[in-house]
């Protein structure tokens, strides 16, 4: 059986766009706090380890760097507490940066970027009920657009209210995006 596609969330997906702009904006006051407390790395893997946990990446770079002169067995957060070293502004830091959604990376030029994948957010009709639910919206809209075009035929230049009004008529079976009516994806998958 195949898969049709019956919409891009478009909206979704500049919304994840935006809280990975955001995120990066965030890693670097970030990177910023880290410089501030060791020297950030240059090698792909050290900082790839350091964008999924920077703050246990900075305390494991803290106590290898004092450990070997330190004879008594103790914690790392103790070690860095004898250090007299806060990491109270990079924690504050981390907070912010954690609350935006997405995953970065360290691309080719060395910059930190943050990827979307826009097969995320496209919905398919997958199995035989879904098809025909696409199929018969896909219909319904082809239809009135003909339907429409009887009185006026420039529609749907002049005539997008009456859109809106067929959404209404059909129970929401339908969606109106960008000045185009579309088959509702919440409709058809749902069970």
């Amino acid at each position: 059986m195949t898969k049709k596609l019956i919409t891009f969330r478009s909206n979704d997906y500049q919304k994840a766009k935006a809280q990975g702009e955001n995120k990066v904006n965030a890693w670097s006051e970030v990177e910023e706090q880290i410089s501030k407390v060791i020297k950030v790395p240059e090698a792909k893997e050290n900082y790839d380890i350091m964008l999924e946990q920077p703050l246990n990446f900075v305390m494991k770079a803290i106590d290898s760097e004092h450990r070997p002169n330190i004879n008594i067995p103790i914690k790392t957060e103790k070690l860095i507490e004898l250090l007299e070293i806060d990491l109270n502004p990079l924690k504050a830091s981390i907070t912010k940066y954690n609350k935006y959604l997405g995953i970065l990376f360290l691309n080719a030029e060395g910059k930190v970027s943050f990827e979307l994948d826009k097969e995320l957010f496209k919905v398919y009709a997958e199995n035989e009920k879904e098809l025909q639910k696409l199929d018969k919206s896909i219909k319904l809209i082809e239809a009135f657009k003909d339907f429409m075009k009887i009185d006026n035929e420039d529609f749907p230049i002049h005539g997008n209210h009456k859109f809106h009004e067929l959404k209404q008529a059909t129970g929401h079976l339908l969606s109106y995006e960008n000045g185009e009516l579309i088959p509702n994806d919440y409709w058809i998958k749902k069970k």
